[in-house]
């Protein structure tokens, strides 16, 4: 069967299954895309985007307003798939976590934007 799937701003992923697992497991790499409002300045006004810096390329949902992002990660699977970096990491890819137990969250919920003053991602 054929599904669409909508993504926002007028974008529609489509895709063939044959059974309803199938769908769910499309369905789950397809709900990373999926724009949502930007978590600095909560406008509705935000695209997905892939940035070229050297040899390396840098996915993520961009605001057009703030110009805030919300980073996504990319699997080393054989079919590689992204989602959004919403938690800190320590080089070992493990979530970081404060004195509570609880894990650490980048910026809002994800969202950052860099501060030209202090040269950091906030």
């Amino acid at each position: 069967m054929k599904v669409s799937v909508p993504l926002g701003n007028d974008v529609y992923v489509e895709f063939e299954a044959d059974t309803t697992k199938e769908i769910v497991d499309e369905l789950t790499k397809i709900e990373e895309l999926r724009t949502e409002p930007c978590g600095k300045c909560k406008k509705h006004n935000t695209f997905v985007r892939a940035k070229v810096v050297g040899d390396n390329v840098f996915y993520g949902m961009e605001c057009r307003d703030c110009h805030a992002v919300l980073n996504y990660g990319v699997s080393k699977d054989k079919k590689p798939h992204v989602y959004k970096k919403r938690v800190e990491v320590d080089e070992q890819g493990k979530a970081v976590k404060d004195k509570d137990n609880k894990v650490t969250f980048l910026g809002v919920n994800g969202w950052v934007i860099y501060n030209k003053q202090t040269g950091k991602l906030e």
